[in-house]
């Protein structure tokens, strides 16, 4: 997968997102604070074009149906972003998935 390599990062002190690791005016944007908590983009959209970070609550459709919520992550032994159900099971590749829906 060919995708943009974004992150964005949780500004305690502001309660909001803030959005680095991309060229602004010819000049590298990084983090605002290095100790704050960062997630990277997965370079998925959801079915309304948002996108999707590590960590998102997502409500996924399965192709067979029926929908389940939980959240996305990088498998680090598969090397890639993987949906884990609320439940704790084991994750999911994407490919089983037919769209999903951000809601945390």
């Amino acid at each position: 997968m060919n995708r943009p390599l974004k992150f964005r990062q949780w500004i305690t002190r502001f309660k909001r997102w803030h959005p680095w690791g991309f060229m602004a005016e010819g000049h590298f944007v990084g983090p605002e604070n290095p100790t704050d908590f960062s997630v990277q983009f997965t370079g998925l959209l959801d079915k309304t074009g948002k996108e999707i970070y590590e960590g998102d609550v997502v409500r996924i459709k399965f192709r067979e149906g029926g929908t389940e919520d939980g959240h996305m992550f990088w498998e680090s032994e598969d090397a890639r972003w993987k949906w884990m159900g609320r439940d704790g099971g084991h994750g999911y590749g994407l490919t089983e998935f037919n769209d999903f829906e951000i809601l945390g």
